[in-house]
């Protein structure tokens, strides 16, 4: 694989900042990774010039590279010669990727790269981040509209480095499929006497604790803030001093200097790689409290130098605060200053925090494994443009929105319109997911499918979740020259189509279902279609992000849990039959209790047909996903007798946590296995359901080796790479 990086500076132009040294790291990184990389770039160098290269170009570092001389507009870092070297070297990859926003080469990339039908992603490197859209705001603004749009949009994924800057990429570029992954960081190692050399070189005495600030001089750094925290600091350790190191960007270190104590600062300027971590390694402490930042390269790495940081809330760092490898505090001077006093009164506190901060970048930020990581959704941009998931919706707790979830993640990286959701107030919808959402509105949902009429490329594939969404998803599909694949998912497909429905149910190149009894179902409403063949594919359910300690926990004393929605127009999920037959239960097993979790508007019925029975049966109402964990993970075992179940994804999240389950013949019976990982019941038949449930209750060990036999079953064929893998197989896709 061969992927074309373009960006308007790169190494050794580093008074740019965090970039230049983030691309190359990463470029050299994916050369270990066995990816062919070539970097094309200007000679921008600040107000000097890098040589131009050779028309064979250069090597720095290891990395194929083309600089190319500055032209019009200069600004905007306009190149000469960029044209015929585009057409050059677009021809000869696989992807492009565009480093930053903003500059002639990234739109001219986007250009080139549409043209030649070759797909490219792009990296905004923080210059969506509300803070740097500030900064000539209104330019920024006009170029979008113009230019920058329509190439966020269009790209295969956008590539971010944190959450944070992930949450402002979808703001700008809304239903683009969004990737987060971090920059990486490789820490040399430093000889001892290089800490004390920089020290002399800079004038910092021997032994003084010292406080470091690495980046550019810019506004946006608020080295103002820095400024009246540090006085504070000095107020009681006057001893302290302050090392200011970065290229000073339209003058700013004049405006700024003023404003620090002149004797305890030292004004280090851009300093070179050798010297940036030898100044690292004398640090007692980083400081960083910029207005924004996507990422803040300084904090990793002087994490990975073993250094404790000190980083404002503005910046993408709360992991400090999480694992202790410093303080994430507001951004006001005297957190600031508390931060740095706490870790200058307490060395051996600051020498812990460094060394957990080391162990997280060494864990989370080497550049091998970010740079395996992205090669691997490169792969995936490379195999064919983002498909199309048309749905109810993605981010509800619901059984559709948990399917939605699946199929996105399996098609990843990919394009969901969703009726239900509103694109902006679902703030992660998942990695290389891009959600646009129509706040429940037909209309929004038709206008979102016009828009996608009209960008390219072309998708592979259409999904539709919804047989009523099928009329437009076809639309999309034929329009786009895309294969229209068809989920049958419940109760929604067990009645005879609409003549619109049915048109688009005929013309979809493949179908799929969620249950066998889902087929049998809409084969019985709809005996005409009975000719068109249908895949199953069952669903799964993600891994817990902690998981459950089953050695430590007993099933004995536990209660019975039943989690669904409660419909006063769908009352056939069982609650009404296990709250007849509790009485008869508790008259054999007089501390037997029912958790009903969930809500609906049937609940209040619910809850007083079930008050004769006082705390026996407990109703939970709508729980979080944590809530609904902590509740599989304490209950003996799962029941839930339901006659009209399409798949029933509770069942799998029970198996998960390796809880025996009772559930109805139908659906149920393909992911339960009658007298193994639990039992089948009718629920016509009250006397069958009252058994399993005796028998469960009067045998803790019985429940315990079905529920682990449940448990394994998950692992083998339920989880989420067991369903991505099947599910693109029935696409004709290869595994991912």
């Amino acid at each position: 694989m061969r992927v074309l990086h373009v960006t308007p500076y790169f190494a050794p132009a580093f008074r740019y900042g965090g970039p230049p040294r983030s691309v190359l790291g990463l470029c050299r990184a994916l050369l270990r990774q066995g990816v062919e990389v070539e970097v094309l770039t200007t000679t921008a160098d600040g107000p000097s010039e890098l040589p131009c290269s050779p028309l064979e170009g250069d090597v720095y570092e290891g990395v194929p590279v083309r600089y190319l001389p500055r032209g019009f507009p200069r600004r905007s870092f306009g190149a000469r010669g960029l044209g015929a070297a585009l057409d050059d070297a677009v021809s000869r990859s696989d992807l492009v990727h565009v480093h930053g926003l903003w500059s002639v080469p990234g739109w001219a990339a986007a250009r080139h790269a549409r043209r030649a039908r070759v797909p490219f992603v792009i990296s905004p490197r923080g210059m969506l981040d509300p803070g740097s859209i500030a900064q000539r705001g209104w330019r920024k603004r006009v170029a979008y509209r113009l230019i920058e749009r329509r190439s966020l949009l269009d790209a295969t994924f956008l590539h971010a480095t944190s959450r944070a800057e992930a949450r402002a990429v979808r703001a700008w570029a809304p239903g683009a499929p969004v990737v987060t992954l971090p920059n990486g960081v490789e820490a040399p190692a430093v000889a001892a006497a290089a800490g004390s050399e920089i020290r002399r070189r800079l004038g910092v005495p021997e032994g003084a604790p010292l406080v470091t600030f690495l980046g550019r001089i810019h506004p946006i750094k608020r080295l103002d803030l820095l400024a009246q925290a540090f006085d504070r600091v000095l107020t009681v350790r006057p001893d302290t001093r302050l090392v200011i190191a970065g290229p000073d960007e339209r003058g700013h270190r004049g405006e700024i200097e003023p404003r620090f104590a002149a004797r305890a600062v030292h004004w280090a300027g851009q300093l070179g790689e050798t010297d940036k971590w030898a100044l690292l390694s004398a640090s007692s402490l980083l400081v960083l409290c910029s207005d924004s930042e996507s990422f803040g390269l300084s904090a990793a790495e002087a994490m990975a130098a073993g250094v404790p940081v000190v980083a404002t809330r503005t910046c993408p760092w709360e992991e400090i605060e999480t694992v202790g490898a410093g303080f994430w505090v507001a951004q006001e001077p005297e957190a600031v200053a508390a931060g740095m006093r706490t870790l200058l009164d307490d060395p051996a506190r600051a020498r812990a925090m460094g060394e957990r901060g080391r162990a997280l970048v060494g864990r989370r930020y080497a550049w091998d494994a970010v740079a395996a990581d992205l090669a691997e959704w490169y792969r995936a941009a490379v195999h064919g443009a983002p498909s199309i998931v048309v749905t109810p919706g993605l981010a509800g707790m619901d059984g559709v929105s948990a399917m939605s979830r699946q199929v996105a993640r399996a098609l990843a990286p990919v394009r969901v319109l969703a009726l239900h959701d509103e694109t902006s107030t679902v703030a992660d919808p998942g990695q290389g997911i891009g959600l646009a959402g129509a706040g429940g509105s037909k209309l929004g949902l038709t206008a979102l499918t016009a828009r996608m009429l009209r960008r390219a490329p072309s998708p592979a594939h259409v999904v539709c979740l919804h047989l009523r969404l099928g009329p437009l998803a076809q639309l999309l599909a034929w329009w786009r020259r895309a294969t229209l694949a068809t989920v049958l998912v419940g109760i929604e497909c067990w009645r005879p189509l609409r003549r619109l429905e049915r048109v688009a149910f005929e013309r979809a190149g493949r179908l799929l279902a969620i249950s066998q009894h889902t087929v049998r179902r809409f084969r019985e409403a709809n005996p005409d279609l009975a000719w068109r063949d249908v895949t199953v594919c069952h669903l799964a359910t993600p891994a817990l992000e902690e998981p459950i300690d089953h050695e430590a926990r007993a099933a004995a004393g536990g209660f019975a849990l039943i989690v669904g929605r409660m419909a006063s127009s769908e009352r056939y999920k069982g609650h009404d039959l296990l709250i007849d037959i509790w009485p008869r239960l508790l008259a054999e097993i007089p501390d037997a209790r029912l958790v009903v979790a969930g809500a609906g508007d049937d609940l209040p019925r619910l809850e007083a047909r079930a008050a004769p029975l006082g705390a026996a049966i407990r109703f939970e109402g709508r729980v979080t996903e944590t809530g609904l964990d902590a509740l599989y993970r304490d209950c003996a075992f799962f029941v839930m007798p339901s006659s009209e179940e399409g798949f029933g994804l509770v069942f799998l999240e029970a198996m998960r946590a390796g809880r025996a389950c009772v559930g109805a013949t139908g659906a149920a019976s393909e992911l339960i296995e009658d007298g193994a990982t639990g039992y089948l019941v009718d629920p016509a038949d009250p006397e069958s359901v009252l058994k399993s449930l005796l028998r469960l209750f009067q045998d803790p060990a019985l429940a315990r080796r079905m529920g682990e036999a449940g448990r394994v079953r998950w692992e083998r064929d339920f989880t989420q790479r067991a369903f991505s893998a099947r599910f693109l197989a029935t696409l004709g896709e290869p595994s991912r």
